[in-house]
């Protein structure tokens, strides 16, 4: 956020009503809001979580990693950070800790099978962007005899299986995979012992349109 200096605010009062003085203020702010930018831009830049454009291009630079026009600051960022943890071997107890690191704990849903030599991921939708980079990652530090199934939180059949087909008839397929539908009067599990002129008094909220 861009610092608003205001130099006369500085000034005694008694000279707060001088013209040449707000002309020089006038001429003054936006070259120190300007400077102020550069510091802070400067100090976000030391940090992955927080820098800009220029300063992922840097890291980008030095890390030989290819970005695109259409890649947001939070993709760059994440890309970034899943290269410096490019470091095996890894447990499973430290593979949690670095998905943690860069999905976010609760945000993802990890299974580790030695004995069928798979790892599956299932990643939220909101961060649905993120499934190549951590495919990429985990290419890298994985055993190579170990699958990787890696994919975006779809919901399931099951999750919408006991909620009225009126209620669903709306949406589009596409919707009713990434999108929660809210249904009110009863939880999904509890509309199995009711007919569908009974459910049809319900009222259905809008679904959540994030993700569509």
């Amino acid at each position: 956020m861009v610092k608003q200096v205001d130099v006369m605010s500085y000034l005694p009062p008694i000279l707060q009503d001088y013209k040449e003085l707000k002309e020089i203020a006038a001429m003054e702010n936006p070259i120190l809001s300007y400077l102020w930018q550069i510091i802070e831009d400067e100090t976000n830049n030391q940090f992955i979580a927080t820098i800009n454009r220029n300063g992922a291009d840097r890291y980008e630079r030095m890390l030989k990693i290819a970005s695109t026009s259409a890649d947001t600051i939070e993709t760059r960022r994440f890309r970034i950070l899943a290269k410096y943890n490019d470091q095996a071997p890894y447990t499973r107890i430290t593979l949690k800790l670095i998905l943690n690191s860069l999905l976010g704990e609760g945000e993802y849903e990890l299974t580790v099978s030695p004995s069928e030599k798979f790892i599956k991921i299932r990643i939220a939708l909101t961060l649905s962007s993120m499934v190549k980079a951590v495919t990429d990652l985990l290419e890298r530090i994985t055993p190579q005899n170990m699958e990787l199934d890696i994919s975006p939180m779809y919901y399931l059949y099951k999750d919408i299986e006991h909620v009225p087909y009126k209620a669903l008839k709306k949406y589009r397929y596409h919707e009713l995979l990434t999108t929660p539908v809210v249904f009110t009067g009863a939880k999904y599990s509890d509309l199995t012992p009711y007919t569908h002129q009974q459910l049809s008094a319900y009222k259905h909220i809008t679904i959540d349109e994030e993700g569509v």
